[in-house]
């Protein structure tokens, strides 16, 4: 029992511990204290549908005359309580709303809605925030991050990460999606691999999708790589997951709000919103967008599909084992090229989307920790190139760090554009080569019974 508590306090007496652990409780304080300020002009939206699809059906939710009328009803609502600074602030802002979210999404929110805007707000921010660090702790740690390099990251990114700061000051729910990648992330590390595990893992990431369908090519990339890899068994059932986790998710929500017309409104009306343009001045920092401002042309559609293209090819070649990279420890293969597909199946869209708010940047934090996560020696790898490795996804953090003692020249609108889409891109291309690096694990049949060699 001892020898016990003295492995637990060991780390504790590490200086490098503490310092971090001052560092992670400063940060926390800090946007604790920010929670304050901020409106959460989008957290609004969410608490407002929540409620209204609670006291009573709502028709047409995405249409224009229900947005004017609801947002008027609780801006009235608002001002006649005369309760929170916060949500008239909100309420004025939102007099139309902008419904682009999910049925799922709102009726997620219906649990945790009370009613009173200013706890409703800090309670979710606490919970996002607190779902956000849990995930970045353990993808770290399932990538072989100690102690000290797992509570750096978390104290970096609870502070000085700013598209996470800016997610905080919109309360928007890029910290719950990180959460649910965490979440997923865990699932698919279970070990031995059965054909339930890729099930619950599909589950999850039918949920996901039902939450909020920008991580589609997550999908995409993680059965991808299980057929590239052979693992055809393992395919079907995170597919067949996915089918299940997302119908019960289209199920409970049009329950909550009384129809499925609810998602055939959705259908119908999200196209019509992604095909909108949103300029650079609206920040927007997509490098396809980027690259519109300044060509002309829109080279979303492009980029997608090149980026795609080295992404199966990468894939490809580790599974060909073309390359000789020892595997990153203490994890496995099947783990890693997981890990890998999860990870750019996030950050992919921020770079070839036609959209990409600062804060859905949020979502490139699986990918930096692949990338920056510690490897056995490559002896046969030049030094240039180990430090070339090492520092661009530094580089590309040091882009989108909070300075609060930057110039003004620094938040430009074209700076703040190239150094957005610098980040998004240099960490897809490093995540692809990466990918390429990893051999893929031996074909095998995945069932319920005991994990076979290779798995």
């Amino acid at each position: 029992m001892e020898q016990k508590r003295r492995s637990w306090l060991e780390p504790l007496l590490n200086p490098a511990v503490v310092l971090l652990l001052v560092l992670l409780a400063w940060g926390l304080s800090d946007n604790v204290a920010a929670f304050r300020r901020y409106s959460g002009l989008d957290y609004y939206i969410f608490w407002v549908y929540a409620q209204a699809a609670r006291e009573s059906p709502l028709e047409d939710i995405y249409g224009r005359e229900s947005t004017v009328r609801l947002g008027q009803k609780f801006y009235d609502r608002a001002v006649q309580a005369q309760e929170s600074l916060l949500q008239l602030d909100a309420a004025l802002d939102r007099k139309i709303l902008i419904p682009v979210s999910t049925p799922f999404l709102f009726a997620s929110f219906g649990p945790i809605v009370t009613g009173r805007y200013e706890l409703d707000i800090r309670v979710y921010q606490i919970l996002s925030l607190a779902v956000a660090l849990a995930a970045v702790a353990f993808m770290a740690r399932s990538l072989g991050f100690g102690a000290v390099g797992i509570l750096a990251a978390m104290a970096y990114f609870a502070r000085a990460y700013e598209p996470l700061q800016i997610d905080i000051e919109h309360a928007n729910v890029n910290r719950l999606q990180l959460g649910m990648i965490g979440l997923l992330c865990w699932v698919l590390s279970k070990r031995p691999e059965r054909g339930r595990v890729f099930l619950a893992a599909g589950m999850v990431l039918g949920g996901i999708l039902a939450f909020k369908p920008n991580l589609a090519l997550v999908f995409v990339l993680l059965v991808g790589v299980a057929l590239v890899d052979g693992r055809f068994s393992k395919a079907a059932w995170i597919v067949a997951g996915v089918a299940i986790g997302a119908g019960v998710a289209v199920a409970a929500s049009s329950l909550y709000f009384g129809s499925l017309r609810c998602w055939i409104e959705w259908i119908v009306f999200f196209p019509s919103f992604v095909s909108r343009e949103v300029s650079l001045q609206a920040t927007n920092r997509s490098l396809a967008q980027a690259l519109r401002t300044w060509t002309g042309f829109n080279l979303s559609g492009v980029l997608l599909a090149a980026l795609l293209i080295s992404a199966f090819a990468a894939a490809v070649s580790g599974r060909r084992g073309r390359v000789s990279a020892a595997s990153p420890v203490p994890i496995d293969n099947a783990y890693s090229r997981d890990f890998a597909a999860v990870a750019l199946g996030c950050a992919i869209p921020l770079v070839s989307g036609p959209l990409a708010w600062q804060h859905y940047l949020t979502l490139m934090i699986p990918l930096v920790l692949y990338e920056i996560r510690p490897e056995a020696p490559r002896s046969a790898e030049h030094g240039d190139l180990a430090i070339l490795r090492r520092m661009a996804p530094l580089a590309a953090l040091a882009a989108v760090t909070v300075w609060p003692a930057a110039t003004e020249w620094f938040y430009d609108t074209q700076v703040h554009a190239i150094r957005y889409a610098f980040a998004s891109t240099v960490c897809v291309l490093l995540g692809i080569w990466h990918l390429g690096r990893t051999e893929g694990p031996r074909a095998s049949r995945v069932s319920d019974g005991p994990a076979t060699k290779g798995e």
